[in-house]
C-alpha cells in the first residue's frame, strides 16, 4: 500500500511540475512561435513581392470606380513597413509606391496625358497588403499622400510596428 502511495505522489508532483513548468515557459513559447512565424512571413513577402505588386495593380484597377485609377502606372520603391494587428494577429505590409493617375474618356479609354495637367505628376502613397491564413494578399488598397512609416503611424491605434530581434523590421 506504501508503494502505491508513493507512486501516487511522485505522479502528482510530476503533473504539478509540468503545470508550473507550463505556466512559466508558455508565454515565452508562444512569443517565440509568433516571432517565427512573422520572420517567415517576411521571407514570403521578400521572395514574391514582384507577384504581389503585379497582382496590386491589377486588383487596384479592377476594383476601382475611378476612371483615373484605372488606367494609373504604378513605381514601386523599396521601402516598407510592417504593422501587426494586436487584436486580430493580422499582419500588414505598406509599401512605397508613386502612382501616376491616368486620363480616360467617358468610355474609359486611356487618353494622352501633357505635362502640364495634374495626372502627368506622380503621387506618393502606400499599398496595403495583409499576410492571412499563410498567404499574401490584397484587396488593392492605397493610400493615397502617406510613405509606408507614416501609413503605420497612422494607424498606429490598428496595429504595433513589427519588431524582430529587437530592430524594427522596415
Amino acid at each position: 500500500m506504501a508503494a502505491v502511495s508513493t507512486s501516487l505522489a511522485l505522479g502528482m508532483a510530476i503533473v504539478v511540475a509540468a503545470l508550473g513548468a507550463a505556466a512559466m515557459f508558455g508565454p515565452s513559447l508562444q512569443r517565440w512561435r509568433r516571432q517565427r512565424d512573422i520572420a517567415r512571413a517576411l521571407r514570403q513577402f521578400r521572395i514574391s513581392r514582384e507577384q504581389l505588386e503585379a497582382r496590386f495593380e491589377e486588383v487596384a484597377r479592377s476594383a476601382s470606380k475611378s476612371l483615373a485609377l484605372k488606367t494609373a502606372s504604378f513605381e514601386w520603391h523599396s521601402e516598407v513597413a510592417f504593422g501587426l494587428s494586436p487584436e486580430s494577429g493580422l499582419l500588414t505590409a505598406f509599401v512605397s509606391v508613386s502612382v501616376r493617375l491616368g486620363k480616360a474618356d467617358e468610355n474609359g479609354s486611356p487618353q494622352p496625358e501633357t505635362e502640364t495637367e495634374t495626372s502627368a505628376f506622380p503621387r506618393n502613397a502606400s499599398a496595403v497588403f495583409h499576410y492571412q491564413d499563410g498567404v499574401w494578399g490584397t484587396a488593392g488598397r492605397v493610400l493615397f499622400n502617406l510613405e509606408p512609416d507614416e501609413a503605420l503611424a497612422r494607424f498606429a491605434d490598428q496595429f504595433a510596428p513589427v519588431m524582430l530581434d529587437g530592430k524594427a523590421s522596415l
